[in-house]
């Protein structure tokens, strides 16, 4: 004999959808407090941002994991309104509309996080920034140089090429008149 659980009519009532709903909510908050954890603690931080990005994708998958359920007991509903005509339409709709109501309650605190995340993420990014540029020293100064280097680089070339061309020129001569005599 098989032991009894009690669990929510909730539960039984949206089905596999809404045990899938449950687990994939989970899994989302699990990664999302370790990336919070990981972000207060400056631990981490490639793991975190290569994370938000599947991250957005799963928790976008939750509405639609509640639509399907919905859309699933919509469908049972009218079997069963098929069947028998004297059922209730407005029990079935309920029932199917559960689902729909978990994965938006999982989804949208889930997305609040998750931008708050990718808010700290772009600070973070732009912190960096300035400090890489003065390390490099200013803009003004590299654009400065570049250009400095670009005159003297297209001297050198210029310079090389005439060279180049007096050499070749002064080889075939001395070829020819080799071949002359």
């Amino acid at each position: 004999m098989l032991p009894e659980f009690n669990l929510a009519p909730e539960l039984v009532t949206g089905g596999v959808v809404m045990w899938t709903i449950m687990l994939l909510a989970l899994v989302c908050y699990g990664l999302l407090f370790e990336a919070i954890y990981c972000r207060y603690h400056q631990i981490n931080s490639q793991w975190v941002t290569s994370w938000l990005t599947p991250l957005q994708v799963l928790i976008s998958s939750l509405p639609l994991l509640g639509l399907l359920g919905t859309i699933i007991g919509l469908l049972d509903t009218f079997s069963a309104l098929g069947h028998n005509p004297g059922v209730s339409i407005s029990d079935g709709i309920g029932k199917a509309m559960l689902t729909t109501q978990a994965g938006l309650l999982m989804s949208i605190p889930a997305m609040v996080i998750l931008w708050k995340l990718q808010e700290q993420e772009q600070e973070q990014e732009l912190t960096l920034a300035p400090s890489f540029e003065d390390a490099q020293g200013s803009d003004s100064d590299c654009q400065d140089d570049s250009r400095m280097q670009g005159s003297e680089l297209d001297d050198f070339v210029n310079h090389n090429s005439s060279q180049t061309a007096k050499q070749s020129r002064d080889a075939k001569r001395h070829t020819g008149s080799k071949n002359a005599a």
